[in-house]
C-alpha cells in the first residue's frame, strides 16, 4: 500500500460513491474498485458494504480513515518541512499540459533571476493529478485547464487559448476554411487524454452537434495527436499557442468555426489556504510576463 492508495481510499470514503471518486481522480470505477480491493486484502478486513444504492463504509473503515487523514496530512507537512531546509523560499508549482511550452523555458529563467530567494519548483501533471497534488498539500498553486467547479479549490482565469483541428493535407476536411463539430461526425479523433479537462469539453461539443466519431484516440502530448493526423488519418486536437511547435509538412492547422471553443486555463489553489505574499507574488509575475511578451 503507498501514499496514492491511501489517498485514494479517503477520496472514497468521502464522496461515497465508487462513480463519484473515480471520476474525481480521473480513473476508471473498475480501476479505483481494484484499488480498494487491494487494500482490503492487505488489512485482510472489508471497506466498504456494496448494495444497488452504493457504497457505505464499515467501521473498519471508519477507523482506517480516522488515523489515514492524519498520517496523510502529517506526511504531506513533513515532506514539506524536509524541502525548507536550508531556503528561504520554496514555491511548489503544476502546471497542465502546454502551459510550460506556452510561457517557455524563458519565463522560468526570468523569474529565477528576479526571485533569487525562491526556489522554484515546477512539473507538468494532467488535471486531475494537479488537483489532488493541491488538495494533499503537495503543490502550492498550479495552473489547469477550466472551468473550476470544485468547491474545495479557489481559481483566477490566467488565459484563453482557441483550440483549432490539425489534419493531414489529403484529408477530405482538409479543403475546409473552418470546421463544425457537425464535420467530425464519423471521424477518427486524436484527443488529448481523458485526464485533462479539454476531452470531456471536446465531447460535450461533439453531443451538442450530435456527431459521433468513428474512433477517439488519446494522447498524454500533443505532438501525439498531430502525429496521429500526420499518420493515422485522425482530425487532431491542438491549441494556437502550441499547433506550430509540432510540424509535420503533411498536415495543416484549420480553426473551429464557433470563435467561444478555446482552452481556458486557470491559477488554483486551496480554497482553505489563501496565498501568501510568495504565490501573489507568482501570480503578479506570471500575469505581467504574459501580457509583456505579447500572449493571449
Amino acid at each position: 500500500m503507498n501514499t496514492n492508495d491511501i489517498i485514494t481510499f479517503l477520496t472514497v470514503y468521502e464522496s461515497k460513491s465508487i462513480n463519484y471518486a473515480a471520476n474525481e481522480l480521473y480513473i476508471s470505477p473498475q480501476g479505483l474498485t481494484k484499488i480498494i480491493k487491494r487494500i482490503e486484502n492487505e488489512l485482510g478486513t472489508t471497506l466498504f458494504l456494496r448494495s444497488p444504492q452504493g457504497i457505505s463504509a464499515t467501521p473498519e473503515a471508519k477507523l482506517f480513515y480516522s488515523r489515514m487523514k492524519l498520517l496523510i496530512s502529517e506526511y504531506k507537512s513533513v515532506l514539506h518541512d524536509i524541502h525548507e531546509i536550508g531556503h528561504k523560499h520554496l514555491l511548489r508549482t503544476c502546471f497542465t499540459s502546454g502551459i510550460l511550452s506556452y510561457l517557455t523555458l524563458d519565463y522560468m529563467e526570468e523569474y529565477t533571476n528576479q526571485h533569487p530567494d525562491i526556489e522554484l519548483l515546477f512539473e507538468e501533471s494532467p488535471d486531475a493529478i494537479i488537483q489532488a497534488k493541491i488538495l494533499s498539500k503537495e503543490c502550492d498553486i498550479g495552473i489547469m485547464s477550466g472551468p473550476i467547479h470544485d468547491e474545495r479549490l479557489s481559481s483566477s482565469l490566467f488565459t484563453q487559448i482557441p483550440m483549432l483541428a490539425v489534419v493531414a493535407k489529403e484529408h477530405p476536411l482538409a479543403a475546409k476554411e473552418k470546421l463544425t463539430f457537425s464535420d467530425l461526425d464519423g471521424q477518427k479523433l486524436a484527443l488529448i487524454t481523458h485526464r485533462s479537462r479539454t476531452h470531456a469539453q471536446f465531447l460535450r461539443r461533439l453531443a451538442s452537434a450530435n456527431a459521433t466519431p468513428s474512433a477517439i484516440y488519446e494522447a498524454e502530448q500533443l505532438l501525439y495527436t498531430h502525429k496521429y493526423a500526420a499518420y493515422n488519418g485522425c482530425v487532431g486536437q491542438t491549441f494556437l499557442s502550441e499547433c506550430y511547435l509540432f510540424n509535420f509538412p503533411n498536415t495543416i492547422i484549420i480553426p473551429f468555426e464557433d470563435p467561444s471553443f478555446t482552452w481556458n486555463s486557470y491559477f488554483v489553489w486551496s480554497a482553505t489556504h489563501p496565498l501568501n505574499e510568495v504565490t501573489r507574488e507568482f501570480v503578479r509575475f506570471t500575469y505581467d510576463w504574459k501580457v509583456s511578451h505579447g500572449l493571449t
